[in-house]
């Protein structure tokens, strides 16, 4: 009797480990599938990066930049006066990638209205001044950034 026992164990046992060792005939050759989205994504963002370095100087790159976190809330990434703030602001912000809008203002005029706000040129009032939070080489990079993004040169 206790013999029994002990084989019928041993093929309960011999049939859990038969049935979790053997694979499906499907996932035999099969690699695990990769996240596309996840890959696309990658992809594009080493291409951006690459693209990066090849349409920007260096200069131009630490204006876009600075660009992104000082003015994107408002002139929007791609300066058209369309950023996440823009909605809430009277006068809307300028649309900085109006190249003949900005072949009209002189690098003088940039500067002056980036560091010292927009009252500064009667604009709007509500364009903060950035003298005191960045530098005046930065602001350069800023404006040097602007002209790539409208493709205008400087006055």
């Amino acid at each position: 009797m206790i013999m029994r026992y002990y084989l019928f164990c041993l093929f309960v046992l011999g049939l859990f480990f038969i049935s979790f060792s053997c694979k499906d005939e499907n996932e035999i050759n099969t690699v695990e599938p990769v996240d596309s989205l996840k890959t696309e994504t990658i992809l594009a963002m080493e291409n951006a990066e690459i693209n990066l370095w090849q349409k920007y100087t260096y200069k131009e790159r630490v204006g876009l930049t600075l660009y992104s976190k000082y003015c994107a809330v408002c002139h929007g990434t791609t300066g058209k006066g369309d950023g996440f703030n823009a909605y809430n602001l009277d006068p809307r912000p300028t649309n900085l990638a109006d190249s003949s809008y900005m072949a009209g203002l002189s690098d003088e005029s940039l500067t002056k209205i980036i560091s010292y706000g927009g009252q500064s040129m009667n604009k709007s009032v509500l364009m903060p001044a950035y003298l005191n939070t960045i530098t005046s080489t930065q602001i350069n990079s800023i404006i040097d950034y602007l002209r790539k993004l409208s493709n205008t040169a400087p006055k």
